[in-house]
């Protein structure tokens, strides 16, 4: 397996892309490939993109005639990664969604304890000393009705 030639990098990566299989079926494709563009480069003395083509064949031509060749087993297992990878994106597109409402909750259920620089954790309170039992349970009695609006 030699190195692809210099002018005709842009040839074979534009092939590489274009074929529909991958693993072991993709790199004897491009191995055959590598193999021919060599064989081009010592036949032609400039070679590059346009040799390529008349030589060789157009890159549409050339993943035509590859992909008449392949298997059903090749092209079932390109159509599963296709879908294992569409699950995989939903999934993970579900998670952040998820972790953003959770996010959100949190914010709302914590913002009223918010107040300036410092959150309010815990909130304890003490009957001052001037005032009876009976007016402390009479005053936070009130207290709660204007917050609930009774």
């Amino acid at each position: 397996m030699g190195k692809v030639p210099a002018g005709l990098e842009g040839y074979y990566r534009e092939i590489a892309a274009a074929l529909p299989c991958s693993g072991r079926r993709k790199q004897k494709y491009l191995s055959d490939l590598r193999e021919r563009l060599c064989m081009l480069e010592n036949e032609v003395p400039v070679a590059n993109y346009e040799a390529a083509q008349m030589y060789i064949g157009p890159v549409e031509e050339i993943v035509e005639s590859w992909k008449d060749n392949l298997s059903v087993d090749d092209l079932s297992c390109r159509i599963r990664f296709k879908r294992r990878t569409k699950v995989l994106l939903t999934a993970a597109a579900l998670v952040a969604v998820t972790i953003l409402m959770l996010l959100g909750g949190f914010y709302i259920k914590y913002q009223d304890s918010a107040h300036g620089d410092f959150v309010v954790d815990e909130i304890i309170v003490t009957k001052p000393d001037d005032m009876s039992e009976s007016d402390y349970k009479q005053y936070w009695k009130q207290q709660l009705d204007e917050y609930w609006g009774k």
